[in-house]
Order: structure tokens, then C-alpha cells, then sequence
């Protein structure tokens, strides 16, 4: 609530501002009100049309609502205006694979992984989407790579565990 105070003076003060409107809606996302969130980031997506990083968080949210096909067009289109977003291909990942498309998601995380090669995040996600297609062998490399970067991730050590069972 505290972050919500100064962003609400700027928002009063400069009504037009899409970036207060956006950091608006992030907050708002962070604290688990996805609803206004996603009101902030349309606003802030109508005042700015063109910031690629609005449309792929207002992606997020509406993957947190889970309205799956509505949040890869956001992610798809942040992705055409720009292409170096790892969290937009991350995102749209996670959306593709939610909504059961495994290769198309695997082929996301790869994206966020090369871009951000330091996001254990990216390699998690790509290790559940080639695990989705039987590809255990090549999900238990990338949770360990992903554990490599980060080797405190407790989802990714339990999910080598659980992968390894299986494969045993």
C-alpha cells in the first residue's frame, strides 16, 4: 500500500502519465489485486500504445487471471514492438504452457534464456515444457543449470527430485 501513496500523487497531479499508471498497476500486481492492476495497465496502455513494456505486463496480469488467450495476444504484440524482452518471452511461455502448447513454450523460454542468460526463471520454465513432451533428460539439464545459476531455487531442486523419480 505504501509504494500506491507516491504514485497516486503523480497519477492526481498528471493524470496523462502512463508510466505512473503502469508502476500503478505493477504494484498493484505484486500486491495480488489483479483486477486493478489490469484496469492501471489498460489505462497506461491507452496513453502509451507504443511501450512494449506495458503490454507485456499488462500480458502478466492477465495471465494471473488466467484468461490465457488474451494474455499471449498482450505478450505477442509487447514481443512485435519489441524483441528483447526476456520476461515477455518468459511470460508467454508460461501462458503457452498453461494452456497445454509445450514445443511453442519450450521455444519462448529458449528466447528469455538468451537473452537473459543468468535467468534460472527461463531455464525452469523451458525444463517444465520439455518434461510436458517426455523429454525428461533435457528438462533434469536445465533445472540443473538453472540450479547452477541460482542454487538456492528451491522449485527447481524440487523438481529435479521429482523428475528423477519418475525417470528412475
Amino acid at each position: 500500500a505504501l509504494a500506491l501513496v507516491p504514485l497516486d500523487r503523480r497519477i492526481k497531479a498528471a493524470p496523462r502519465d502512463a508510466r505512473a499508471w503502469a508502476w500503478r498497476g505493477h504494484a498493484l500486481l505484486h500486491g495480488g489485486r489483479e483486477p486493478e492492476a489490469l484496469e492501471c495497465l489498460d489505462r497506461a496502455a491507452a496513453l502509451a500504445p507504443r511501450a512494449a513494456w506495458v503490454l507485456a505486463l499488462r500480458g502478466l496480469v492477465l495471465l494471473r487471471l488466467g484468461h490465457l488467450a488474451e494474455a499471449e495476444a498482450a505478450l505477442t504484440r509487447a514481443l512485435r514492438r519489441d524483441t528483447t524482452q526476456a520476461d515477455a518471452y518468459g511470460w508467454r511461455g508460461e501462458t503457452r504452457l498453461a494452456a497445454g502448447r509445450p514445443r511453442d513454450a519450450e521455444r519462448d523460454f529458449t528466447a528469455a534464456a538468451k537473452l537473459d542468460f543468468r535467468s534460472a526463471w527461463a531455464r525452469r520454465g523451458r525444463a517444465l515444457a520439455r518434461a510436458a513432451q517426455g523429454r525428461t533428460a533435457a528438462a533434469l539439464e536445465d533445472l540443473r543449470a538453472a540450479l547452477a545459476i541460482h542454487p538456492e531455487y528451491e522449485e527447481a531442486r524440487r523438481l529435479v527430485a521429482e523428475l528423477s523419480r519418475g525417470a528412475a
